[in-house]
């Protein structure tokens, strides 16, 4: 009889873990489930980034009215990209009074300066002393620097990468140098100046009387292009003394968090380009100013890279397909051509 109830005692324990167990599976499976059927979270944006960004606006070149690249031969080979890429936005505030009194005195002007508005209505500030000239635009931070040069000076510059280091120089001693900002020996062009302001290219280093270097601003290693394909962010003209002569500047300051956004696939690139959505950007060598004629044969485009564009009408610096190829223009002869896409898969 005991060892009966000893039995029945086990089976009840043995069905009680059984019950237990069930109930456990159940439990779970009811938890994972509500989990699966949650709805997804929409991924959160960085302060003052939108879920969909403004477009971009892309001015034609010079001599067209319509931008929109039809008639396109893809020759370029497929790339892999990443799926997505960071948007960059501009800091909207103006520049104070101080720091541009301050930007002004390390440029070593020590007078005060004018302030006035311009064509555009936007306040600068301006310096004239002797043959030195500086206007800095509170808006946009623009700067634009003049030094007349002398008629005789001593040639000091005996190569491209002395011109180099004489503009790095002079960017770093006025505080308007940054890490992002790059050049290269090829970015540095041979001038001699004609009467009236404009200049030639020089055969040779020693013939030039002046030598202009482009800095381009590069972000998440790619670089910055501007309308009209123009990667350049400051221009600076040195003198075969090693003086500068000339400052173009504008470096847009960023927020210090960018947003990552989706970009479209390769597949989407080649179907947007031949719904014609790319734009013509420029026709003709970059950083050259031509009258553009509306292309009539086709465009075969060779190369396409993954960059960044600041088209200066939205706040935002945005990734961007930017393409190079050519077309037969009217005389027969091969014109260069640049292309930009979107990158944003909107």
């Amino acid at each position: 009889m005991i060892e009966k109830l000893k039995q029945f005692k086990i089976l009840i324990f043995f069905l009680f873990f059984i019950l237990l167990l069930i109930s456990t599976v159940f439990i779970l499976r009811a938890l994972v489930n509500n989990e699966t059927n949650a709805p997804e979270e929409a991924p959160s944006l960085a302060p003052g980034y939108p879920g969909i960004l403004p477009d971009l606006t892309i001015e034609p070149p010079p001599g067209l009215t319509n931008n929109n690249a039809f008639n396109i031969i893809v020759n370029f080979a497929d790339q892999t990209f990443p799926s997505s890429a960071p948007v960059f936005r501009k800091k909207s505030s103006f520049l104070t009074d101080e720091s541009i009194i301050a930007l002004g005195s390390s440029f070593q002007f020590t007078t005060e300066p004018q302030n006035i508005i311009d064509g555009q209505g936007q306040t600068v500030f301006l310096w004239n002393e002797e043959n030195r000239s500086l206007v800095i635009n509170k808006h946009n931070g623009e700067i634009l620097y003049s030094n007349s040069q002398p008629e005789n000076i001593q040639r000091l510059m005996g190569s491209t990468r002395d011109v180099i280091n004489a503009a790095s120089l002079f960017l770093t001693q006025n505080n308007v140098y940054h890490q992002d900002l790059k050049t290269t020996i090829q970015d540095v062009k041979l001038l001699i100046a004609e009467e009236g302001g404009d200049t030639v290219e020089a055969d040779s280093f020693t013939n030039a009387d002046l030598y202009a270097v482009t800095f381009s601003r590069y972000l998440d290693q790619k670089p910055v292009y501007h309308q009209g394909s123009t990667k350049r962010q400051v221009l600076v003209l040195v003198n075969p003394s090693g003086t500068i002569q000339s400052l173009q500047y504008i470096y847009p300051t960023l927020e210090p968090t960018s947003q990552t956004y989706p970009i479209i696939s390769m597949t989407e690139i080649k179907t947007l380009l031949s719904q014609g959505r790319g734009q013509i950007a420029k026709i003709g060598p970059e950083n050259e100013f031509i009258i553009a004629t509306p292309p009539t044969t086709p465009i075969t485009l060779n190369t396409i890279e993954l960059a960044f564009v600041d088209d200066r009408t939205t706040n935002f610096i945005q990734p961007i397909f930017v393409f190079m190829g050519e077309y037969t223009n009217q005389s027969g002869e091969q014109e260069q051509v640049y292309i930009y896409l979107p990158a944003i898969k909107q």
